[in-house]
């Protein structure tokens, strides 16, 4: 196996991803190395019997630029730390190949920065994936994602480049749609949950790879019991007026809000409500079904009482498909409102308003999203695996 792939793997949800593609990659004669920071995700590799290296603490610094990491743009990490963090990922990738790939979850990380700076140094391939934006389907960029992907900056020539068949998406948008009227659960939403003694165990192992194993120190290690922020009482049922715009939040610290806008929910929720009153209109904010910081949601809750702001507690869709206007920073709900026919504003970076027509939209759903499901536990097809590695590329490709 002369060909590497090594995953540079941030967490237990990319970890999962990540290993369902190990026995696809060794029947296409690739090796698959995992480098992860936290010595339970180590711990359950090596107990596979899988090529694993745990990122440990490294007296050598290297220089990083921070800014654009999640880790440290929602405070889970100081500048320091980040940068001591990223210095010993550096350091823990093994010696380049031409042929490797190094593979990454997200890309506006602290392992994503690292990724790209070794790459350009070593000219290898890298591929950025991420959960895509509709059920089934996987993102996949050798850039980034979201709006650091190539296909934000190079839209026209790789849709351009994609077929389409509108009879096929005129179905599969039928059968979408109605799965959203029918209430369908966020799959994000289940992923993120997890028990407070779950938390806790895998809490305990990392505890001691730090201690024992030189683990490198990856984020604050308090545990905290985050409730649903339904559970905090905001929200209403009152009914929907008849003409409204509406602004679906968005997950507190996702690198959407935090890299790609550059703004709090709060801020967003301020311009939207300018934006409603400007057209005479009531403005209705709905929460994201995966976001479980009930702090951060206390702000918007506030503000929106103090400007007789509805905060629903019906779902998002059900408001989307009655709202006259949409404004999103940059969320899926913008693409489907997109699909709907509704007008919308975007706030902040997103390739989301580059879909100008439903021929784009369909190429996008078709053919550049992959049809790999990132909540199965199934391995990956041998097919749509290869479909994975031709998206890595070289970043002066």
């Amino acid at each position: 196996m002369s060909h590497r792939v090594i995953f540079l793997t941030p967490h237990r949800f990319a970890l999962n991803l990540f290993k369902r593609m190990y026995l696809g990659l060794c029947q296409l004669e690739y090796k698959p190395i995992y480098i992860v920071p936290r010595y339970h995700m180590y711990r359950k590799l090596v107990q596979e019997s899988k090529d694993a290296i745990l990122i440990t603490k490294k007296t050598e610094r290297i220089a990083f630029n921070v800014n654009q990491t999640i880790e440290f743009a929602c405070g889970a990490m100081s500048a320091q730390d980040a940068s001591d963090f990223m210095a010993a990922c550096y350091q823990a990738l093994p010696s380049s190949c031409a042929s490797d790939i190094i593979v990454n979850f997200n890309g506006n990380t602290m392992m994503g920065e690292v990724v790209r700076l070794y790459a350009s140094e070593n000219k290898v391939k890298t591929l950025f994936i991420e959960i895509g934006n509709f059920p089934g389907k996987l993102f996949a960029d050798p850039l980034g994602c979201n709006a650091s992907a190539r296909l934000f900056s190079a839209h026209e020539r790789i849709l351009a480049s994609l077929e389409y068949d509108m009879s096929a998406f005129q179905s599969w948008k039928k059968h979408y749609l109605g799965g959203c009227s029918a209430g369908k659960k966020v799959p994000q939403a289940e992923a993120l949950r997890s028990s407070y003694l779950e938390r806790k165990r895998y809490q305990l192992y990392d505890r001691y790879g730090r201690l024992f194993m030189g683990a490198v120190k990856t984020h604050r290690s308090t545990v905290r019991i985050r409730l649903p922020i339904k559970a905090s009482g905001f929200l209403t049922y009152t009914p929907l007026p008849e003409r409204f715009y509406i602004m679906p939040l968005q997950v507190a610290d996702d690198t959407q809000l935090l890299i790609h806008a550059r703004m709090t929910n709060l801020q967003a929720v301020q311009i939207a409500h300018h934006h409603a009153t400007s057209a005479g209109a009531p403005l209705i904010v709905t929460p994201h079904p995966a976001d479980m910081e009930s702090e951060h949601f206390k702000h918007v809750a506030q503000y929106c009482h103090d400007n007789q702001i509805i905060l629903s507690a019906h779902p998002t869709f059900t408001c989307l498909q009655k709202a006259e206007h949409v404004i999103t920073i940059n969320s899926t709900v913008g693409l489907q409102a997109q699909l709907l026919g509704k007008p919308v504003t975007y706030l902040g970076k997103s390739f989301f308003p580059l879909l100008e027509r439903d021929t784009s939209i369909a190429k996008y759903i078709q053919h550049y999203l992959l049809d790999i499901d990132p909540f199965s536990t199934e391995p990956i097809a041998i097919h749509q695996l290869q479909r994975l590695l031709t998206r890595a590329e070289t970043s002066s490709t």
